[in-house]
């Protein structure tokens, strides 16, 4: 399957609850669009899947990647990863299979409408001659952006079809993937070298994104993890007519060979096959389907909401069929409906679940990883390796290794008797080191890691160590999961579970290492927690002054600021104060902060609140001033 699904982070649950309603199950989904960074790449998970990808670097938007379900096998292709260009994103994997077939590569592709097409085709071809040389089943797809369509007569789709016809290509979608009230277009494509294995191929009807999923059934011999492989449960039924039936079979079924036969093990074995074999025949109940377990996994939608999400969905296919502003702004206003339905019910639901199990914290955890969609059991196999040799008694390496770190030390230290001159009496089995100067301790954190800076003469007293990969891996990776996950359940869970999970998954990083850092004198965290409260309070002003400027504040405000006559552009008038509580008071520090930021070229644009936000917090993050 490939969706186009236009920030996945916010839509992680509904792709969920999408797949889950599928009597199959799929081993592969492509994503396009997924508008991820490092930071929130672990906020996506989803049970019985492993999330891989790649994700747009210069800016906001973009990225691509696959959900591969635990059941495959496969790696990751670091030489097709590799190449391409900036301006547009692919990700390629390969899919293990039996000896006798070839491996599956697929690869998954977006390009932005505003990368050139000519460029980008360009660069797929440099991807297209690597794996044509390797001779197995590709598979290409993605969101090209291009039309494919027979209405479309553009000189793109014309230098893509020769393009993929030269390396003995088919697209197999037909109909129209990207439906609007202006046009109807086929830009979500699926290109496959192997069109006679594929048994199933089309569009699927869903409102998840403005661009329909596409799936396609393929025919072949995948490595699946055996043990991890769970074949279809099959259902019996007891009901009353059912046990007659079972009950007449046992008396009129022939018995003699049981009864003639002499071995008794063998007239047991003989006996349950005869009679499981009737008990299948009278009880197993026939082409059973995959419950559809929608409402099972969302316990909290009542009869009424479930009839509002059918009259949705009846909407969006109508709309689909003849789409017109009015059916368009009718399906919107029902869709927004369910959408605030759906959070009053879950906010509701897990509330009331939450107060049931507040003395509990285990299930208070089990129903925190309900809502980020993450279960215990859903972990990898990890195996510990000495040497590229998997290790068959880890637990014995590992207490080899820790007792023999002492010795390993001791042959390190030289020895050296210059601290027994300032000692009275001498004893000769002691062990003394020799105070470490700091240029010894930054040559062994060079070790390490060599990407490390050493700053001196810094604003504080003193040296310090910077370690940039290190405090991107604590902070922007660590941290900023345990505070998406609270970001993700904050709207279902009370106050005190939220600081249950502060103190839990947020503390430990925040003071992590305070021995060092925290066992100092006030005087010098002071000017630091200082700078920080300093900082926070000039963004919250200045966005102040935003909205007023911008009128989006209420009539009350409208006097506070006004814009000054002279030349320099956006600059705004000060407010005289004749008491401290006012010079402090944001009719007063608004203006002061507000030119402050503009002297030190802090540029204004038409740009939206949120993107404001965002510049001015990055602007006063890399500025070093001080805000009065």
């Amino acid at each position: 399957m490939h969706i186009n699904i236009r920030s996945l982070i916010h839509k992680a649950d509904e792709l969920f609850d999408y797949l889950n309603n599928f009597v199959c199950t799929f081993d592969v989904v492509a994503i396009t669009e997924t508008w991820l960074n490092d930071s929130t790449e672990d906020l996506i998970c989803m049970n019985g899947f492993k999330f891989i990808g790649k994700n747009r670097l210069s800016k906001h938007g973009g990225g691509v990647g696959f959900y591969v379900s635990n059941n495959l096998t496969f790696k990751t292709r670091d030489d097709l990863n590799k190449l391409g260009g900036l301006d547009f994103e692919t990700f390629a994997i390969e899919l293990e299979t039996d000896p006798s077939t070839k491996n599956f590569v697929i690869v998954v592709s977006y390009r932005p409408p505003s990368c050139n097409a000519i460029y980008y085709l360009q660069q797929l071809e440099i991807i297209l001659q690597q794996i044509d040389v390797e001779n197995k089943h590709v598979v290409i797809t993605g969101d090209l952006n291009i039309d494919m369509s027979d209405t479309n007569d553009d000189v793109n789709k014309m230098y893509l079809c020769q393009l993929f016809t030269c390396y003995s290509f088919d697209q197999l979608i037909t109909l129209p993937t990207r439906i609007s009230v202006e046009k109807q277009s086929i830009i979500d494509c699926f290109f496959t070298n192997f069109p006679q294995q594929v048994a199933l191929c089309g569009v699927h009807v869903h409102d998840i994104s403005d661009h329909l999923p596409i799936t396609a059934t393929i025919s072949s011999s995948i490595n699946k993890n055996k043990s991890k492989y769970v074949k279809n449960q099959q259902i019996y039924s007891f009901s009353k007519s059912r046990i007659n039936k079972l009950n007449e079979a046992l008396c009129i079924n022939d018995w003699s060979d049981v009864l003639l036969c002499k071995d008794v093990n063998d007239a047991f074995k003989l006996f349950i096959d005869l009679f499981k074999k009737l008990f299948d025949d009278c009880c197993l109940m026939e082409n059973v389907k995959k419950s559809r377990n929608f409402l099972c996994n969302k316990p909290w939608i009542t009869k009424e909401f479930s009839i509002l999400l059918k009259n949705k969905n009846s909407l969006y296919k109508k709309f689909l069929e003849n789409p017109t502003g009015i059916r368009y702004t009718k399906f919107k206003s029902i869709a927004k409906r369910c959408s605030n339905l759906n959070n009053k019910l879950k906010k509701q639901y897990f509330s009331d679940l939450f107060q049931r199990t507040k003395n509990n914290s285990k299930k208070t955890w089990s129903n925190i990883l309900k809502i980020i969609n993450k279960s215990k059991d859903d972990k990898n196999e990890k195996l510990l390796t000495s040497d590229e040799q998997v290790l068959d008694n880890p637990e014995d390496a590992l207490n080899k290794h820790f007792i023999s770190l002492a010795p390993n030390l001791m042959k390190d230290f030289t020895k050296n008797s210059e601290w027994k001159q300032t000692m009275h009496h001498k004893l000769s089995n002691s062990f003394f080191c020799l105070d470490t100067s700091f240029e010894e301790v930054v040559e062994r954190q060079k070790v390490y890691d060599p990407n490390i800076q050493v700053v001196s003469n810094f604003e504080l007293s003193g040296k310090f160590f910077i370690c940039d990969r290190h405090i991107s891996s604590m902070f922007q990776r660590k941290m900023a999961k345990a505070l998406g996950v609270i970001n993700k359940v904050r709207f279902y869970v009370p106050r005190r579970t939220l600081n249950m999970l502060y103190n839990a998954i947020c503390v430990p990083y925040i003071s992590y290492c305070n021995v060092v850092w925290a066992g100092t004198y006030r005087t010098i965290t002071d000017p630091i927690r200082l700078i920080m409260k300093r900082a926070v309070n000039a963004y919250f002003t200045a966005n102040f002054v935003y909205k007023q400027l911008t009128n989006k504040l209420p009539s009350i405000f409208n006097h506070y600021y006004t814009c000054s006559n002279n030349k320099r552009q956006n600059y705004i008038r000060s407010n005289s104060s004749k008491t401290n509580i006012l010079f402090f008071h944001v009719y007063c520090k608004g203006p002061r902060i507000w030119n402050l930021l503009l002297k030190n070229n802090f540029k204004i644009d038409s740009m939206s609140d949120v993107k404001f936000r965002q510049k001015l917090k990055n602007f006063i993050l890399n500025l070093r001033i001080k805000f009065c």
